[in-house]
């Protein structure tokens, strides 16, 4: 018996649907959109960054495969984007439809289920004339432990004087009904897969089995070598949402506080950010903000960089750190991420607490005075990367799949 999975976008890079399909066990690939080759003909038409974009969405180890595109429901949740719907309302109107149609493709072929959280809660929850494993990908923290911190945080900071101005709620997670019903689907699962330890550890406090969940860490593919800007002075990058959720408050404040060494300069990427996070930026000495770069840009960033440093208070995985160590740059975060998965400070990860900028001034100053000086924590840095690439990733998918019940 084989697996029907499914969501929307480029989640993880099609990586679990390719695991199934390798292993000889995808019977449907449930997403919105999916490129064949008439579209990817016509691809080449486009300007560079439109094409890069559209054929992302294809991969040629999923050709062949029952991949199951649904550009109808893909052009009404465009529309609704347009029509300014917010995107917790949009994921609550539509996340169930990816759900019943996982449903449908798994009675149709008597298939087992591996759902995304998102989607679970519809397919898990379905009628079936058979009984289908039903594995879940928990890929982001239980909302019961997120919006705690979150919380803790909003509070330390009115304590200690700061404003909050934010786009997004601190809190309301739990209030809000797509991402209840999505984070308690473990309640549903015969077992589930998490991809930092972080993540488990939060569907643990809420009351699930530590012996159903397994941890997969995700992979990273390792560019190709490129030459290192050494950098004249300390150059640290942070690269993500410009969200509270990310740390970015406590980088600022840490930046300003910090002993840095003579000429140290901050980039701030984000594509968006919310409005006193980029005063924040725009008040915070020796800090560049820069709202987008391209996949070129980016690298280059990663070449010149010393430090990359994201203090994020809460995360599923962080994605970014791995893309960082793959270009050999040390990378600097906090407990509440993967990185504890990843390694420890030979192998170029530096760990401080969360939600602590006085720790993180304290790093900071340090680094700015020594990483430079140490080339070797480049080298350490992209070989900790190795460890963790896609085809390990795949690996463990399918010896769940095989293996769970």
């Amino acid at each position: 018996m084989g697996f029907v999975t499914g969501f929307r976008g480029l989640r993880d890079g099609f990586q679990v649907p390719i695991a199934l399909a390798e292993a000889g066990m995808l019977d449907g690939f449930v997403t919105d959109l999916y490129v064949g080759w008439p579209e990817r003909v016509l691809g080449r038409a486009l300007p560079a960054r439109r094409a890069e974009q559209l054929l992302a969405r294809h991969d040629g180890r999923l050709d062949g495969q029952p991949v199951l595109p649904m550009r109808g429901l893909a052009l009404c949740e465009k529309l609704a984007t347009l029509g300014g719907i917010a995107p917790d309302e949009l994921y609550a109107r539509f996340d169930p439809a990816y759900g019943h149609a996982m449903a449908r493709a798994a009675r149709r072929h008597r298939s087992d289920l591996l759902c995304y959280s998102a989607y679970a809660p519809s397919a898990f929850s379905a009628k079936y004339d058979h009984r289908p494993r039903k594995i879940l990908f928990q890929y982001h923290p239980h909302y019961v432990l997120e919006d705690r911190i979150l919380v803790e945080d909003a509070h330390a900071a009115e304590q200690g004087g700061q404003a909050i101005n934010t786009a997004k709620p601190v809190s309301g997670f739990a209030t809000h009904r797509s991402r209840l019903a999505s984070d308690d689907a473990w309640r549903l699962a015969d077992h589930i897969v998490c991809a930092s330890s972080f993540t488990q550890r939060s569907l643990v406090e809420a009351g699930a089995d530590a012996d159903r969940i397994s941890v997969i860490s995700y992979g990273v593919e390792l560019p190709t070598p490129i030459k290192i800007v050494r950098p004249g002075h300390f150059q640290a990058l942070f690269v993500g949402s410009g969200f509270r959720r990310k740390g970015l408050h406590h980088l600022l404040a840490a930046w300003r506080a910090a002993d840095l060494a003579p000429g140290s300069t901050l980039t701030v990427v984000a594509r968006v950010i919310e409005p006193d996070l980029l005063e924040m930026v725009r008040q915070t000495p020796a800090t560049e903000y820069r709202a987008g770069v391209s996949s070129a840009e980016l690298a280059t960033l990663y070449a010149s960089a010393s430090l990359f440093v994201m203090p994020s208070l809460v995360e599923g995985f962080g994605q970014v750190y791995l893309e960082a160590l793959a270009s050999g740059l040390p990378v600097l975060g906090t407990p509440n991420t993967a990185l504890p998965d990843l390694g420890s400070e030979e192998d170029g990860v530096f760990i401080v607490p969360a939600g602590n900028p006085t720790a993180l001034a304290e790093m900071l100053g340090r680094q700015s005075h020594l990483i430079d000086a140490d080339p070797a924590i480049r080298i350490a840095a992209r070989a900790t990367a190795a460890r963790f690439d896609w085809a390990k990733f795949r690996t463990g998918v399918a010896e769940i799949a095989s293996n769970a019940g």
